[in-house]
């Protein structure tokens, strides 16, 4: 099967220079049943724009399904996205071939089959960054592939990992509070748990006296890792035995913790690490992840809320992901209104709201499993007061969390300018899916 890819992948490739660093763009694509046709096209134009004038760029979509099933136009819709030969320097190169698996297909299986095609296409690895993406991004900072190799060369780092937030271009996250609140607090722990392990190799050891506080115990690395804003050295994969076919990103964090090579957090970045954008309500970290983060579809995410009221950490227990079949969440479309702006929410509005909040947030706690500390930080960069809120840790391992929320603190005055600015930044053509500047976004004040 690698050989049969490398021949579909040489023609594609031979434009690629050998003395130039690649950053190898992984993109595992369905391909029956039309479950990628809506969201791939935005993922396509959002890949064809990013650039790096210091290195290559391959996009390489693996078209992938089970031989049972027959092939849908998923094929004929990425050729018919455009030429991206005709692209200006710095510009990717897309490669695309089709892969029918004889079994159920494994996401990690897939992404590891296409690796294996491009170096046997004859694309020098070594010195390459490897970026694992899905086909459902929905926006991406402009400088995202650039950004990533940048921070494996200039922080000496084996892989990065940088935040990522969910969203929908046509159903904005941001209307569901609860949804939306829960996972910017993911995102925030998420991110300080990944700089914890550092440069240390650290691994939370079952028992004995733990080095670190807030370094997280493997157990958890399923809830650090999310696909459009990882990279890995090509040298470090190979080291350590590449993708595993099942859980492939927890297991690569693992294996590279394991082994004590050095990981590195995107706070920890230099390389993206602009001056952050401030807005009215809103502290500089909250303000920063939003506008930095990598957003990818929240279809998933929505189901899982609307059905179960799972927050984002637990979507794919609430709506498993199917590969052998057609994936109902990857068709499903949102049906209804959608919930009004918390500006325009009752008082009773407002307290159901802070009802829901504590349980989502509780579970969100369950699965990163950080300390009290890290948990109370995150909970007011929110806006969360931490004298009206009460965090009670599992008693026993294994036990959920407990979060009592009894007053609102500043959450609904962050919630509402959140909510402004990622509406207004919809409605500018061309802006990156997060904050404008304050003074174009917070439209309330009319400056």
């Amino acid at each position: 099967m690698v050989a049969d890819a490398a021949t579909a992948l040489a023609p594609q490739v031979r434009a690629l220079r050998p003395d130039v660093p690649v950053t190898v763009v992984v993109l595992p694509v369905v391909g029956f049943g039309d479950q990628s046709a809506r969201a791939l096209p935005r993922t396509l134009r959002l890949l064809r724009a990013q650039r790096d004038h210091d290195r290559a760029i391959l996009v390489v979509a693996v078209v992938n399904r089970p031989t049972g099933r027959a092939p849908d136009a998923t094929l004929r819709l990425i050729a018919g996205g455009g030429d991206w030969s005709d692209a200006p320097p710095g510009s990717p190169t897309l490669a695309v071939c089709d892969v029918p698996l004889t079994l159920r297909p494994r996401i990690g299986e897939v992404r590891q089959l296409a690796l294996d095609a491009v170096a046997a296409a004859g694309v020098a690895l070594d010195g390459s960054v490897v970026v694992l993406m899905d086909d459902d991004l929905v926006v991406a900072p402009a400088d995202l592939l650039s950004g990533l190799a940048d921070r494996l060369d200039d922080g000496g780092a084996d892989l990065t990992v940088g935040p990522v937030l969910f969203d929908d271009p046509d159903v904005p996250m941001c209307l569901f509070p609860e949804l939306y609140l829960s996972d910017l607090v993911r995102a925030l722990i998420a991110d300080r748990l990944v700089a914890a392990l550092g440069g240390s190799g650290l691994a939370r050891p079952s028992a004995g006296p733990w080095p670190a506080p807030d370094a997280p115990h493997p157990d958890v690395f399923e809830s650090l890792v999310l696909t459009g804003d990882l990279a890995v050295r090509a040298s470090t994969l190979r080291q350590v035995g590449g993708l595993r076919d099942l859980n492939e990103m927890t297991w690569l964090l693992r294996d590279v913790v394991a082994g004590g090579r050095p990981v590195r957090a995107a706070s920890e970045a230099g390389a993206r690490c602009l001056p952050e954008p401030h807005h009215l309500g809103l502290t500089p970290t909250v303000s920063g992840l939003v506008h930095r983060s990598v957003r990818m579809s929240s279809r998933r995410a929505l189901a899982a809320w609307t059905d179960r009221q799972r927050p984002t950490v637990a979507q794919w227990q609430a709506c498993r992901l199917r590969s052998r079949h057609v994936d109902p969440v990857r068709l499903r479309s949102a049906n209804g209104a959608l919930p009004p702006p918390v500006c325009e929410a009752s008082r009773a509005t407002r307290r159901a709201l802070l009802d829901g909040l504590a349980p989502a947030i509780a579970t969100t706690l369950t699965h990163l499993e950080p300390s009290p500390e890290l948990a109370s930080w995150a909970l007011e960069q929110i806006g969360l007061d931490t004298r009206w809120v009460r965090i009670d840790p599992p008693a026993a391992p294994g036990a959920p969390w407990d979060v009592r929320l009894s007053r609102a603190g500043a959450v609904f005055d962050v919630l509402d300018v959140l909510q402004r600015c990622e509406l207004a930044a919809r409605r500018h053509e061309g802006a990156a899916w997060g904050l404008l500047p304050a003074a174009t976004a917070v439209e309330r004040t009319g400056t």
